[in-house]
This record gives C-alpha cells, structure tokens and sequence, in this order.
C-alpha cells in the first residue's frame, strides 16, 4: 500500500488569539530554528532576554524584535505571553522559578541533563501552574510519522516496546 505524504503529516489548527512570544535566550537555536517557525506560522515576537545583553541585541535586530529586557525579571513581568526557554539543560529550572505562576513555556530540550534535573524541572511547572511542553520535535520526523501510522494500522502487531536509536552531528 503506498503510503501519501499528506498522511503522515501532523496538523494543528491556529490558536484563534495566538499570544505573543518572548524568549529566554538568543542563540543559535532560536535564530535558526525557532523564530523562523513563528515568523513562517505569523506568530508575533514581542521580546528578548539573554544572560548576555549583546546576544539579545544581535538577534532582535536580525529579526525586529521590538524589545530588549534588562532582566529576566522585567521579562517575566509581561503578562498573556508565552515564554519560549531556549537555554542549555542544566540552568532550565532556574529561569522557570522566575517566571509568573500559570505561565504558558516552551522548553528546549533536552528536559534537564539528567533525571534528577528532569524532575527539577517537572516540580517547577506543576508548583506554578505553568502550562508547558518541551520541545521533542523528533516525533514530527518522516520516521517517527512512519511508525505511528503503522501502529496505528495495527500493521506491526501488538506493539510491546519500540526503541529509538538515533546519531546526529549537530553543531
């Protein structure tokens, strides 16, 4: 049976009042990968704030963001947005205990560095009520779009346990 491409492609519809994006970080994956998908969905970026304020400046003026916050603080000050956290692994949490209770955040993966860090994590959103999600992209890859549809057809049998191993350079 050939499989459409249309098939295995996961859709969501746009939020009807789609809040504005402030960042918390400006590096490499949110100049390459991030703002790009806002940008390509016309989601609106109205800030920025990186521990290194040059940083911040670069991106927001690549890509018009109107504003450069001082602080994490005066960042998480801005109330009906949502926050993306795009920072390395280990200091996730920290920026999070700053962030007003029942803030809407998206997190780079990976989720903490370890387990330990993982449950960190975990604890802050649920103590604040924070709507999150962790950004795992790889469940939109043309392999894992593959898989589910084939367990979807039952085309495998009774899945009892599926293990990924993936390699990727990634610089």
């Amino acid at each position: 049976m050939m499989i459409k491409p249309d098939h295995l492609q996961q859709r969501w519809s746009m939020p009807d009042k789609p809040k504005p994006i402030i960042f918390i970080g400006g590096g490499g994956i949110v100049n390459n990968v991030h703002i790009p998908a806002y940008r390509q969905g016309n989601l609106e970026l109205s800030g920025i704030f990186d521990l290194n304020r040059k940083t911040a400046e670069a991106t927001a003026d690549l890509w018009s963001i109107p504003r450069v916050f001082d602080s994490l603080q005066e960042a998480a000050d801005v109330e009906g947005v949502v926050f993306d956290v795009a920072i390395p692994p280990e200091p996730i949490s920290e920026p999070l205990l700053v962030l007003p209770e029942g803030a809407t955040v998206l997190i780079q993966k990976p989720m903490g560095v370890d387990l330990a860090g993982a449950t960190r994590i975990l604890q802050v959103c649920r103590g604040k009520n924070m709507t999150a999600a962790i950004n795992f992209q790889l469940r939109f890859c043309p392999a894992m779009l593959a898989l589910r549809d084939l367990s979807g057809r039952n085309a495998l049998g009774r899945l009892i346990e599926c293990e990924v191993s993936l390699n990727v350079a990634m610089p």
